[in-house]
């Protein structure tokens, strides 16, 4: 899986691909200029424990990491910006994370991510969201 190489090369995790809980395929179609560009997403889930300072961050493609808690997201769809921790440059400090910040943007992407996660950790197979 490319994916696993990328997280690999991005952060410095290993990934076995049997840890992965698939959440489903994720459809994305853009209009662009002289075309349209279709794209296919595998979502995933990771549980992982490794902390943040233990992660190798690749400068050219990965500026920080942030942790947002899962109860956090629901305020950060309420308010707009929701408490998380940064780790960048070696270091872990506070922040504020903003809903515009993330990547996709569509209503309730990370919401349906945050619902999956919950399932998973009370025992409970997530369904597809896609």
């Amino acid at each position: 899986m490319d994916g696993l190489r990328e997280v690999e090369e991005e952060l410095g995790l290993r990934i076995e691909p049997e840890r992965l809980v698939p959440l489903g395929t994720r459809r994305v179609e853009q209009e662009k200029p002289g075309g349209c560009d279709r794209e296919l997403h595998d979502v995933f889930l990771l549980f992982d424990a490794t902390p943040p300072e233990d992660l190798r961050l690749q400068k050219e493609e990965v500026e920080a990491v942030f942790r947002l808690d899962l109860d956090d997201v629901q305020a950060l769809y309420e308010t707009g910006s929701a408490p998380a921790r940064e780790y960048a440059d070696g270091a872990v400090s506070t922040t504020r994370i903003h809903l515009a910040e993330f990547v996709p943007k569509e209503e309730g992407y990370l919401r349906s991510v945050a619902d999956a996660a919950r399932r998973l950790l009370s025992g409970v197979p997530p369904t597809p969201i896609f």
